[in-house]
């Protein structure tokens, strides 16, 4: 079964790969009422078929995964003029973040600062 398996996995990380274009052309993640099931519809997939796949090919759960496109966005928000109308908080929403600790939490783990702290190293940079 080791061909069978590598031939599965082949196809299912190219599947994860389209999902991950899919969501990343259509902004999906900025929904902040986005779930397993309205992503699972969006993208025409059983939610355990989705599921599946985050969890095997992203080794991440369904929020991780979805997180990790709205740090990125925030990130870019950040750097553009968006920046200047917006709070912290304000852009996180603008990214798909429903709550400030969610965020807050999602971000430092991901990027081991506060958004703040970020923001700061930013502005340095410039």
């Amino acid at each position: 079964t080791g061909i069978e398996d590598s031939n599965r996995s082949e196809s299912d990380i190219q599947q994860f790969n389209k999902i991950k274009s899919q969501i990343q052309k259509q902004e999906l993640f900025t929904n902040p009422k986005l779930n397993l099931r309205t992503l699972a519809l969006e993208l025409g997939l059983k939610e355990k078929e989705l599921s599946r796949l985050i969890n095997e090919c992203g080794k991440v759960n369904f929020y991780q995964f979805i997180n990790e496109y709205r740090i990125e966005k925030f990130k870019q928000l950040v750097q553009s003029s968006k920046f200047h109308q917006f709070t912290l908080l304000g852009l996180a929403t603008e990214a798909g973040f429903s709550s400030k600790s969610t965020f807050y939490t999602a971000f430092k783990k991901l990027e081991g600062m506060t958004p703040k702290e970020y923001e700061k190293s930013i502005k340095k940079s410039e």
